[in-house]
């Protein structure tokens, strides 16, 4: 009977354990639970579904706070709901974390030229140019 309980109860640990690992992130790292979550919020653009995209490029962000390309693409995802303010937050969070990351900084100017700030759009037009002289980024943004 001893053996019987012991048993199930080594079963029930180990099924336990499967599903921690499966549905709960136990044993993970820190980065393949980042990891996680952003696919998962790529999965989520991909199918149109920005809000839960943002949560989940939110929760990589608490595990990566410093990460430029992690709050272009929450800001991306919140562009896509069009949550403007909060994008452009997080577009100027990318930028401020790396200077020269220029997928942000077109998207930052896009944001002001969508907002009408002409002035600021082109002031991110010049940044792009001055850390890529000819940055396609530079062209789609001016034609804007």
């Amino acid at each position: 009977m001893k053996r019987a309980v012991l048993g199930v109860a080594a079963v029930a640990i180990i099924i336990g354990a499967i599903v921690g690992v499966k549905y709960f992130d136990i044993g993970l790292s820190k980065e393949a639970k980042r990891d996680r979550y952003v696919a998962k919020g790529r999965e989520y653009i991909a199918a149109k579904k920005n809000n839960e995209a943002v949560i989940e490029f939110r929760n990589a962000l608490k595990l990566d706070p410093s990460s430029a390309e992690l709050h272009h693409e929450l800001g991306l995802a919140l562009l896509a709901r069009a949550a403007y303010p909060t994008a452009l937050s997080e577009f100027t969070r990318a930028t401020d974390l790396k200077p020269d990351f220029l997928p942000a900084r077109y998207q930052l100017g896009i944001v002001y030229v969508l907002g009408g700030d002409l002035k600021k759009a082109g002031a991110e037009l010049e940044q792009i140019r001055r850390y890529k002289k000819d940055a396609s980024e530079a062209h789609m943004l001016a034609a804007r």
